[in-house]
């Protein structure tokens, strides 16, 4: 049987979570309306020195047709790609490999950031 997107909405799994005295991280990947989504959360003390701001908030965004597209890339229909995307690309620096995994594949993502405090 092919693999379904409706699968996957409103499906989400944690691709990094650490915490240390000055520095905490969040990142999640899910799956809303058919777009894959990656959020991160970096906050601290360390955050205020780097960025002068001590919550920094981020996401790439897949529209649907490039979710499709990475999908089945990833093997969508050899098995749970929100998994393989967990495993393989989990990690600090998770956003950042699997758009670039993507863009090697010419499949695009959306930036956007937010940052508050001081």
């Amino acid at each position: 049987m092919a693999w379904q997107m409706e699968d996957y909405n409103g499906r989400k799994v944690v691709l990094c979570e650490d915490t240390s005295p000055d520095f905490s991280t969040l990142i999640t990947a899910e799956v809303r309306k058919g777009c894959l989504i990656l959020k991160g959360r970096d906050r601290g003390p360390s955050m205020l020195a780097f960025l002068g701001v001590d919550l920094y908030e981020y996401s790439y965004s897949f529209d649907e047709e490039n979710t499709k597209r990475l999908f089945e890339a990833l093997g969508a229909d050899q098995g749970d790609v929100l998994a393989a995307i967990q495993v393989r690309f989990g990690g600090m620096s998770a956003c950042n490999r699997l758009t670039r995994y993507a863009e090697s594949l010419g499949i695009q993502s959306s930036f956007d950031a937010l940052g508050e405090g001081n």
